[in-house]
């Protein structure tokens, strides 16, 4: 009798709970690493059909992965070149937004003042230290983003480990057990859908975000271009993102051109926003992640606490990894189910997508 045979069911499900408990005290007491290693992780994930793609013009494996950090190193560059410029204007603009809120602040006040209430006068009140008003919120989401781009430079490194050791999986993988070939189809199958979503999100994040930047800018919007890389990030959060990165624009709207303003930038990030989902890419209707919108919330609720801010970002490639992977398993097939349909890993050939040339560098 085996070690599993001698175990109830409902053994095997305590001590796969309790270990569960355990990974995940683990991961969020060490979130500091982790964060940097699954986005290392997702990001060799995301990059593995473009190093396909290279290697298939003859270009070696060594060369081809430099070639996507270098344009990887491109991207964050320009990222920092436009926090460099947008800061340093949103920081001198802070004197004249206390005196924008004064003015704000005084003019509802006077419509509220025939129903008895009192507002203070903001003139005041230095909403540049006051820990409670929206500047420095503004400054710590900048602050938090500067940070991240610099961890970006350790995500790259592991990156390019991740995916020069890629190559020296196909011959081993594809001789693997049948039980192991199951569950790492899983996982196949999970970077597809993961590659297939993420490439159509950033299209679609590319079109709001500079949609939204000229929007700014034409209506003469304080630090637009920012505003509109914010939205591109904060729109790869289902659901909470787009709303989160529409405060700070919608907010200095009202600031500078008041309430009217503040409502045509609210409409108009939200009608770019439809039109880049439902017009633009309406193909993104059939590829979407099979996840119910309950999963999709409670996961970067869940994800939130256990990683911190970047697990708002990771939630969702987690959760889909995680439903792939209960869907490998008979006893836990039912659970994948219940989060969305998963598919079934190919009969043949499972990992040949792994092989380059053959194994050679």
């Amino acid at each position: 009798m085996t070690a599993e045979a001698a175990l109830s069911a409902p053994a095997r499900a305590l001590i796969a709970a309790a270990c569960t408990v355990v990974l995940l005290a683990g991961m969020h007491f060490g979130a500091s690493i982790v964060n940097v290693v699954l986005f290392s992780f997702f990001l060799a994930i995301i990059a593995l059909p473009w190093l396909r793609k290279l290697e298939a013009r003859g270009i070696p494996t060594l060369g081809a992965v430099l070639i996507l950090i270098a344009g990887l190193a491109l991207v964050a560059i320009l990222f920092i070149a436009i926090l460099n410029l947008s800061v340093p204007e949103l920081e001198g603009a802070l004197p004249a937004y206390q005196d924008l809120l004064a003015e704000q602040i005084a003019r509802v006040a006077g419509l509220i003042a025939p129903l008895g209430l009192v507002i203070p006068d903001m003139r005041e009140i230095d909403i540049i230290s006051s820990t409670t008003s929206l500047i420095p919120t503004i400054t710590t989401i900048i602050a938090g983003m500067i940070q991240f781009l610099i961890d970006v430079l350790l995500v790259i490194i592991l990156s390019v480990f991740m995916l020069l050791e890629v190559s020296k999986w196909g011959a081993t993988l594809d001789q693997t057990p049948k039980a192991a070939q199951t569950v790492l189809g899983q996982f196949i199958n999970f970077s597809d859908q993961l590659i297939e979503y993420v490439v159509i999100r950033i299209q679609i994040n590319l079109i709001t975000g500079a949609a939204t930047a000229v929007l700014l800018w034409a209506m003469g919007i304080q630090s637009a271009l920012l505003w509109g890389l914010v939205v591109f990030v904060m729109s790869f959060i289902p659901y909470f993102g787009l709303a989160l990165a529409s405060i700070p624009p919608v907010g200095i709207a009202w600031l500078q051109l008041g309430l009217g303003g503040a409502v045509v930038v609210l409409v108009g990030i939200g009608a770019i926003n439809f039109a880049a989902e439902n017009i633009v890419f309406p193909q993104m209707a059939g590829k979407r992640l099979d996840i119910s919108p309950l999963v999709v919330i409670i996961s970067i609720l869940f994800w939130t606490w256990v990683l911190g801010v970047p697990g708002m970002f990771l939630g969702v490639p987690l959760t889909l990894m995680v439903k792939y992977l209960l869907a490998g398993f008979d006893e836990t097939r039912w659970i994948a189910a219940l989060m969305g349909q998963a598919e079934s890993p190919a009969a043949s050939g499972l990992f040949g997508r792994f092989t380059m040339r053959g194994g050679r560098r």
